[in-house]
């Protein structure tokens, strides 16, 4: 629980390493196939229920060897397991904790299926088991990465932020969360979309301590049950399902300094009694961040340079309030509010330099801005959730009801002098920019679970929204403000979308399989209440998944998926307002902008549930971005449009390796280099893009620990900006006392203050460079405490539907 975590450790220091590890890696893709001519005994773990046993641990004995296994295996995820041998006559043992061990004498003379197996309760165990066996860290499912927190001791005492740096192919730098190099990652928790800013993500999971979590979930190419919505991929937090009943809870407090002192404080709480399970948590955070920008431009013989500092202050409060009620044993009801109130003032002051000699302009201007922005999104989720069997089989119903208002201010004042500062005179602006969005969800999923491990899928959605801006652009005259009418502005923007899915998935053999289609109908309006122009849309399309896995061995796998997926604009870059930056730079939205869709294709192998060696690629049609438009001769004004691009595609590879060096001594590398390529109207960009970051683990006791850790990120471009490389250096260190329930950490970001986000852009003749620096080198500390009583009961988790929907807004 960090106020801010970036767990990132610059490349270089590791490129020998990297380079063996991939030399490795490539090598084993020969030997996972040897054993084509071996006897093969493969069966399915059951527990009494009929519910499969995941890594359960099996051996094989000869009987006139003694007691020595010969080989051993783990069942994998759908509790199956497979053993090569030659003919003879073995003894095969099942064993997991907190179960009675299976034994029993067979031979073989062909290839032996022994069906189903099942372990039964040990009794004398079975009250002091609180686990059923060690996951490795890293496993893979047939359509995604299952980061296996709960079984990390280097989980221990973390933030959430924190435990992405150790997820195969993610990487994260500053506040931004990527897969496969792609910033458009969605985050989760307990199936739910973070509907936050990148900055309160980052916050949100900072402050998610690890202890809470079970699992991470990377999902590079999510199937037909997600939503269509989202080219980045997901990240799905699992929360655990352990509360305790009657009370159990964290508070913690921390602080940064010394630039811009910063706090924060976060509770939980959690009580279970009989069938009810009440829970609720509440994240406060005031900070300020410090921006330093400069600003060059040039068109022949113009030129303008500006320098500005900003520091925004920012209070934030997040709360959740649920409840769930048990039924019956095989049935639950829940209802769970979540409320974002997040408030910002930033003020900034500009010294700007215009020297036009065409029109005989050389002056200066002075700025003092201010803007004010207050968001609320309030959310109220409903779930009903049926178990109909053993096996796995359940129908669900969720519903929603999301609405958010922001509204923003903004008062910019500028002062023009000539060359020897001579008075010229005053700009004086203001605007306000009400925003009201409304969204209404249902949602009906059924999931039929086959005993032979199949599970069919299928699922119906509706969803409606509407919003609503008014935008008011008022300037300063003799007399006072006047309205301005060509930048004010009332919008409003009403979507319907109508979905089904289908999946299937089944097994064959080693292979796993799994299909799936998602239709989406998605009618839009658009309307300017001001000029009456109208834009109306209608769209349908389908969606197709693939997926599959070939198990080598119990720990080793080769897969491959395909989806098509599509992202929807957000609201806001719809509408057509104008919001002035300052006097000479410009965002405005665009009512004409489309949705983007795109195909993507990942091959990965896994290497002992540890490495991992991933070839993606992926094209996208019509994509939309930021986009400096071009200017005429002798305009040096910045307009940001978003628009509709040709297309970009990405093609790369991605290098995972978790290293134990020793005992007291562990890192996990990720490496990744891909080929962008952005067609636009007017030409090509092509860019080789690399990045690495490794998080160096060192246990200097049994609760004191060390952590090194940073990235290194070559020149990348998105539209027309291209960035210039980045690299920074984190270090923290933690201690736990009184049984790990209280922690305390500190933090050292961006040690040597390397950290930037400078780009440059060429549009038609301007040429502008952008020189961007924020606070990244600050010391926190956090401590934490944990307390528990009573016994500890199942809570159940509540999710919602409108995921896609709220990120938008």
């Amino acid at each position: 629980m960090i106020l801010t975590a970036n767990n990132h450790m610059a490349f270089y220091s590791g490129k020998i390493r990297y380079c063996i590890c991939l030399l490795m890696l490539c090598g084993f893709f020969g030997p996972g196939f040897g054993q084509d001519g071996a006897l093969k005994i493969k069966g399915i773990i059951y527990d009494e229920k009929g519910v499969t046993l995941p890594f359960t641990s099996v051996y094989l004995f000869n009987p006139a060897l003694g007691d020595k296994p010969l080989k051993g295996a783990q069942s994998n995820e759908n509790g199956s397991f497979q053993l090569d041998v030659t003919p003879g006559d073995y003894r095969i043992q099942v064993s997991l904790v907190g179960y009675k061990t299976y034994s029993r004498e067979i031979t073989v003379n062909m290839d032996t299926n022994l069906g189903k197996i099942q372990l039964l309760p040990d009794s004398k165990l079975l009250g002091e088991v609180k686990i059923t066996g060690k996951k490795p860290l890293v496993s893979r499912k047939i359509d995604r990465y299952v980061l296996n927190v709960s079984e990390s001791v280097l989980a221990s005492g973390r933030g959430t932020f924190e435990l992405l740096n150790y997820a195969p192919g993610v990487m994260t730098m500053g506040s931004s969360i990527g897969i496969n190099g792609n910033t458009a990652t969605k985050i989760m928790v307990n199936g739910r979309l973070l509907r936050l800013s990148r900055d309160q993500v980052q916050n949100y999971l900072t402050n998610l301590r690890s202890e809470e979590v079970e699992s991470i979930e990377i999902i590079p190419n999510p199937g037909a049950e997600f939503e269509a919505e989202g080219s980045g991929g997901l990240i799905n937090v699992i929360l655990k399902k352990q509360r305790v009943g009657g009370l159990d809870g964290t508070i913690g407090i921390g602080a940064m300094t010394p630039k811009n002192p910063s706090y924060n404080t976060s509770a939980q709480l959690n009580y279970g009694y009989k069938g009810w399970q009440l829970y609720g948590s509440h994240n406060y955070t005031k900070s300020k961040v410090g921006t330093e920008l400069e600003d060059n431009r040039f068109q022949e013989q113009l030129t303008y340079k500006t320098n500005i500092n900003t520091i925004t202050a920012t209070r934030a409060n997040n709360f959740r309030l649920g409840a769930a009620y048990d039924i019956s044993k095989n049935q639950y009801i829940g209802l769970e509010f979540n409320g974002n109130n997040n408030k910002s003032d930033a003020g900034a002051k500009s010294i700007a330099v215009l020297n036009d000699p065409l029109n005989n302009k050389f002056n200066n201007i002075k700025g003092d801005f201010l803007t004010r922005n207050d968001n609320k999104i309030y959310t109220l989720s409903f779930n009903y959730d049926l178990k109909i069997d053993t096996l796995g089989s359940s129908f669900g119903i969720i519903s929603d009801y999301t609405t958010a208002k922001r509204n923003g201010r903004g008062d910019f004042l500028s002062h023009y002098t000539d060359q020897q500062n001579a008075p010229l005179f005053d700009s004086l602006y203001r605007n306000n920019v009400p925003v009201k969005i409304d969204n209404y969800n249902a949602a009906a999923n059924y999931v039929k679970a086959f005993k032979n491990g199949g599970k069919l899928k299928f699922g119906l959605k509706f969803t409606v929204t509407n919003t609503r801006n008014n935008v008011l652009y008022e300037y300063y005259k003799t007399d006072g403000f006047v309205n301005d009418p060509e930048r004010s502005n009332i919008f409003q923007y009403k979507e319907q979308i109508a979905a089904a899915y289908g999946q299937y998935s089944f097994r064959l053999g080693k292979t796993s399989f799994q299909v799936g289609l998602r239709a989406e109908s998605t009618r839009t309006k658009g309307s300017s209440v001001t000029s009456g122009e109208t834009h109306n849309r209608s769209y349908f399309n389908l969606f197709p998944s693939l997926f599959l896995k070939r198990a080598l061995d119990d720990k080793n796998t080769l897969s491959f998926n395909y989806s098509r997926r599509l992202d929807r604009p957000s609201f806001n870059s719809l509408n057509p307002f104008e919001w002035r930056v300052d006097d000479y730079t410009y965002i405005s939205g665009n009512p004409y902008l489309n949705p983007q869709f795109i195909h993507s294709f990942n091959l990965s192998y896994l290497y002992k549930s540890r490495y991992s060696l991933s070839l993606f690629a992926n094209q996208t049609k019509g994509v939309f971005a930021q986009y400096l438009l071009s200017n005429k001769p002798g305009d040096l004004v910045a307009n940001y449009s978003w628009e509709n691009l040709s297309s970009q595609k990405y093609l790369g590879l991605n290098l995972y390796v978790p290293v134990e060096v020793a005992k007291w001594w562990s890192m996990i590398n990720n490496v990744m280099v891909y080929k962008n390529i952005i067609d636009f109207d007017s030409g090509e960009s092509r860019r080789t893009v690399f990045s690495g970051k490794t998080t160096q683990n060192v246990s200097l006791n049994k609760d004191l620990r060390l952590e090194v850790s940073g990235l290194y990120q070559s020149k990348y471009n998105t539209s027309n900006q291209v960035f210039v490389p980045s690299y920074y250096i984190d270090l923290g260190l933690s201690n736990s006392f009184f049984n790990k329930k209280f922690i305390a950490r500190a933090l050292v970001t961006d040690v040597f203050n390397t950290s930037r986000n400078d780009y440059e852009i060429i549009s038609g003749s301007l040429n502008l460079t952008e020189r961007q620096k924020y606070t990244t080198r600050r010391f926190s500390i956090q401590l934490t405490y944990n307390f528990r009583l009573g016994k500890k009961v199942k809570v159940q988790k509540i999710t919602g539907g409108n995921n896609d929907e709220k990120s938008r807004m």
